[in-house]
């Protein structure tokens, strides 16, 4: 059977964000081992890169999807005119199933009706909170048209319960269609030496002792009530110590905005904002820190929780959306929209050293349950489904 895999997507700007890490992990563990009864076709756009990042089977390959330009956002009105390259590639390969990893980079791409297609939805974020994420009412007449063509789909694939559950209520997809594969743990993730931590806290002018967080300038990450929390709790210690480290990757005008506010609660010089941080020195950032603040009001699931634990940090984020399944019991919970409360979860974990070795304690045990050789493996499972269905 033939197995086709647009990962097209992993070279756009979704690549260096969750999305893109999460279907990196799955797919290099997927393509890793043969399938003898599975043939994938990986579209990839020309020149890609990919090509030396995946090592494939023998009966595997990449395919070169035809495009004259790169995708943006600017030119989805001519969506018609770039479908003959996708329809023509799929008209030639003709794949048994189809798996769309995202359908909203790759702008002129449909979901065809006479192949077996599955998609993954990783949230809906944009559709829970509209107000902060739509400039205008054509970006979101733009966005749920991409939605309006997922009843064709054979099966959705969401990375967490929460997603599932807003999932079948917002977008009325029956409970059966939609399945759940949560993502793993990068094995760099780990406890390290403190030479080592102190070598890359010191590259990013980071010191003891510091609240971690990484966080983006997205609405839903809940960075104003973070520093207003951090704030508070400073203050009602008369603590001069602590710091508070933004893992972050902004633009010009996202950092003065930050900056702006930082200003305004007088606590500049008390954050860091390190911008961009290195794939491999982000386990030390997480192994110096004392707690990990994640206190989103949504996530569609929520890796950062468990990168923490599996570097031995004790973690509060919120009892919102998918994190409670992300967590488990070695999270401290959090009503994210209230600061007190935020503040509080600080200071009861950074005053009893009794719980704080518990949290970490139950942190380490609660990430055993996740892996990407099994999110690779129920993801096969799906598509082995699919194709017997």
């Amino acid at each position: 059977m033939k197995i086709a895999v647009d990962l097209r997507s992993l070279e756009t700007p979704t690549g260096k964000r969750g999305i893109g890490y999460y279907n990196k992990n799955i797919f290099k563990e997927l393509f890793l081992k043969s399938h003898p009864k599975l043939d994938f076709s990986l579209f990839t756009f020309p020149k890609s890169k990919l090509r030396k990042e995946f090592k494939i089977g023998s009966g595997d390959r990449f395919i070169s999807v035809p495009a004259l330009f790169w995708p943006k956002r600017g030119l989805r009105r001519l969506d018609p005119f770039f479908s003959i390259f996708w329809k023509g590639i799929l008209n030639s390969t003709k794949p048994d199933l189809l798996h769309l990893p995202f359908v909203f980079d790759v702008y002129h791409l449909s979901i065809p009706e006479n192949i077996k297609t599955i998609i993954t939805i990783y949230d809906i974020i944009p559709l829970l909170f509209p107000k902060q994420y739509f400039q205008n009412r054509k970006a979101e007449d733009w966005y749920r048209q991409r939605f309006s063509e997922i009843k064709k789909v054979a099966k959705i694939i969401t990375i967490s319960k929460a997603s599932k559950k807003d999932i079948i209520k917002i977008l009325k997809i029956p409970e059966e269609k939609v399945e759940v594969i949560y993502g793993g743990i990068d094995e760099k993730f780990k406890i390290i030496e403190d030479e080592k931590v102190t070598e890359i806290l010191n590259k990013y002018k980071i010191t003891h002792p510091y609240i971690l967080t990484i966080s983006t300038h997205s609405f839903h990450k809940n960075i104003p009530r973070i520093f207003q929390a951090f704030k508070e709790y400073i203050i009602s210690k008369e603590d001069d110590k602590l710091s508070l480290v933004v893992v972050c990757k902004l633009t010009t005008n996202e950092e003065k905005d930050w900056k702006r506010q930082l200003r305004e609660l007088d606590i500049e010089k008390r954050v860091v904002l390190t911008n961009f941080v290195e794939d491999n020195d982000l386990s030390a950032i997480y192994n110096g820190a004392e707690v990990f603040l994640f206190p989103s009001l949504y996530e569609g699931l929520g890796l950062p929780v468990l990168e923490a634990m599996a570097c031995g940090v004790p973690v509060i984020t919120s009892n919102a959306s998918s994190l409670p399944e992300v967590g488990g019991d070695g999270a401290k919970y959090v009503n994210p929209e209230n600061v007190t409360e935020i503040k509080n979860a600080i200071s009861e974990i950074l005053e009893n050293k009794d719980l704080k070795s518990v949290m970490i304690k139950r942190g380490f045990e609660h990430t055993k349950k996740f892996s990407w050789k099994k999110a690779a493996k129920e993801t096969l499972k799906v598509y082995e489904d699919v194709l017997s269905s």
